[in-house]
């Protein structure tokens, strides 16, 4: 590879590039001030190591004698010594004539007589050094003061403008716009479906070792509050003293506050897998999330879980309980909603979205299929449970055998269920350009 030593046209600091970056633009590495890599054939350029390997020849700089060695096609051009940086023009020492024989005689065995001392060169050499060291000198103090702002702005200005103007036009890009980009389309496609391909995916999720995890720990501690919940309630309707009404309202409080606790982290987990594949990212990932922002995830939850069944709550509360439960079917299709607008305002407060009403409108058959789905599995763990509940026998005999089953179908739906509203999520967001993106807790 051909390469080119140059030196810097500000700070003369000697350099070198490839001869195929010939006319690229560079910043000096001393001075940081743009510039390009100067052509083979300009002054002060010494080009070595050439591909095809042509003949090379050794010069030597009238100034301080250095041997720089360039290419023979070179010679009779002007190049720049590497350790004086003196220009000057390439040419081949002449060859010395070989030493006169003297005949010497018996009276001048020595050769005294013929011998001669010329200093010519030495002389032109100490004279072209002078002559370069005032010129240095000159220049030195013609050069303007760097340290000077108006000036050293307006070399900043010009360079930057010679930079600007010496790209491409090609090169050049105004805006990013929607046509020639996409931040989507480096995202994990989740379509909302029954094919082979989206079913392995769920199996995928499930089977994540931090997923499968988390299900197995949540699992557990919901069976300890089933099994709490169901010991106060049977002490409770079978108190006969003081001790056993002390022991009902012990469990009650213990189930109340164990309870708490892994409604926080089990939504918090509901919110991150939603928001996760929602946003297309390519694997679950699971951050130390701060107690107070778990808070806050559990009340987004909460909040969207109180919205859907407010009007189950006002009926029972105003009309009849027995009409509540027709109405609390209707929180499951409000739920959904709900959520996603929640995610998508940012605020607990904030309930509504148009972007979500609009998806509901053009994706009514996603969204039709995601509560035919969901609304099967729950309705086979429901018949699971009713199946339970006959076989646990007079005060709930056998139903500690069942809390352990109970806590890990109860927390799977909720996983799955938040598998499937991410990926309602994602074809909200394909289909109004947005995400519903997870709120940032201040």
């Amino acid at each position: 590879m051909e390469i080119l030593k140059f030196a810097c046209k500000s700070c003369n600091a000697q350099l070198q590039a490839a001869a195929s970056a010939s006319g690229e633009a560079f910043v000096c590495p001393h001075c940081e001030q743009s510039m390009r890599v100067p052509k083979p054939g300009d002054v002060g350029v010494i080009r070595s190591g050439a591909k095809d390997k042509e003949p090379t020849e050794s010069v030597v700089c009238p100034v301080c004698n250095t041997r720089v060695t360039i290419q023979s096609r070179d010679l009779g051009k002007r190049v720049m010594c590497p350790d004086c940086q003196t220009a000057f023009v390439a040419k081949l020492a002449a060859k010395k004539a070989p030493a006169k024989q003297v005949e010497m005689s018996d009276d001048d065995i020595y050769s005294l007589k013929e011998a001669t001392h010329d200093d010519t060169s030495s002389k032109q050499m100490a004279a072209r050094y002078f002559e370069e060291a005032e010129r240095q000198t000159r220049a030195e103090k013609e050069r303007p003061n760097l340290s000077d702002k108006p000036y050293r702005k307006m070399v900043e200005e010009r360079a930057a403008a010679q930079f600007d103007a010496d790209i491409p036009p090609e090169t050049k890009r105004a805006s990013l716009t929607p046509e020639d980009y996409d931040p989507r389309s480096t995202r994990v496609k989740y379509p909302l479906s029954l094919s082979a391909d989206a079913i392995a995916t769920d199996v995928k999720f499930f089977l994540e070792i931090q997923f499968l995890t988390r299900w197995i720990v949540i699992a557990i501690a919901t069976a300890v509050v089933f099994y709490m919940a169901i010991n106060a309630v049977a002490l409770g309707s079978g108190a006969a003293d003081f001790g056993a009404y002390f022991n009902s309202f012990a469990l009650t409080t213990m189930t109340v506050v164990v309870g708490a606790i892994v409604l926080v982290f089990l939504a918090s987990a509901f919110m991150n897998i939603s928001t996760s594949i929602a946003s297309g990212v390519s694997q679950l990932e699971w951050p130390e999330t701060p107690i107070f922002e778990r808070i806050m995830e559990t009340i987004f939850f909460v909040v969207a879980l109180i919205l859907a069944l407010t009007p189950a709550g006002l009926v029972a509360a105003m009309v009849n309980p027995w009409l509540a439960a027709p109405l609390g079917i209707l929180g499951f299709f409000l739920f959904p909603y709900f959520y996603l607008a929640l995610l998508d305002s940012g605020s607990p407060i904030v309930p509504f979205s148009g972007a979500i009403l609009a998806a509901m409108g053009r994706k009514l058959h996603k969204w039709l299929l995601f509560y035919i789905v969901t609304g099967g599995v729950l309705l086979g763990i429901l018949v699971l449970g009713a199946l339970g509940y006959y076989f646990s026998g007079e005060q709930y005999k056998y139903a500690k055998y069942m809390v352990l089953p109970a806590g890990v179908l109860a927390t799977g739906f909720l996983l799955f269920y938040a598998v499937w509203l991410g990926k309602l999520g994602w074809e909200c967001s394909q289909d109004t350009g947005e995400t519903p993106e997870k709120p940032r807790v201040a």
